[in-house]
Formats: structure tokens, C-alpha cells, sequence
């Protein structure tokens, strides 16, 4: 899954599964448990994260949020590894 950087820090576009699409992914909202533009992530993410289920599950993150925290976890670790 493709993810785009934008001018706005932690947040990023990530690739749908629909050609063409892109969803807006914001990493600091809901206290770090992430928000997605996706219908999925208002549908079935925002309840258990409300509830205040661990953050970065399945219950509480989308697709689209887990490649965004991966993309930024890589970036973070090759930046790291540069300096060793």
C-alpha cells in the first residue's frame, strides 16, 4: 500500500484499494490512535476508539492508519541508521 508524505506534519495519504483513490490519514488525532477519512475507519475504528480500546489494533485502526504509522516507523529507523 503506497503512502504519500504531505506539507502537514504526521499526516499523510494513503492508497485505496479503489484505483485512483487516496485517503487522508491524520497519526496525532484521537490521541495518537489515528483518524482516517475511509468510511471504514468512521464506521467500525471510532467506537472502540471511544471505548478506549489499545490504540494501532485492528479494533481501532484501519487499513490506511496501520501503512501510515509503518511508513512513518520506517522513515524514523532508516533516519536513525544514518547517524549510527
Amino acid at each position: 500500500m503506497k503512502v504519500w508524505d504531505t506539507n502537514e506534519p504526521f499526516v499523510y495519504e494513503v492508497e485505496s484499494s479503489k484505483p485512483g483513490k487516496r485517503y487522508k490519514v491524520w497519526l496525532l488525532r484521537n490521541h495518537g490512535a489515528g483518524m482516517c477519512d475511509c468510511p471504514y475507519h468512521g464506521y467500525r475504528c471510532q467506537g472502540a476508539i471511544y471505548r478506549n480500546e489499545p490504540k494501532l489494533t485492528p479494533a481501532t485502526a484501519c487499513k490506511h492508519v496501520l501503512a501510515a504509522s509503518r511508513h512513518l516507523l520506517v522513515s524514523i529507523l532508516e533516519d536513525q541508521a544514518k547517524h549510527q
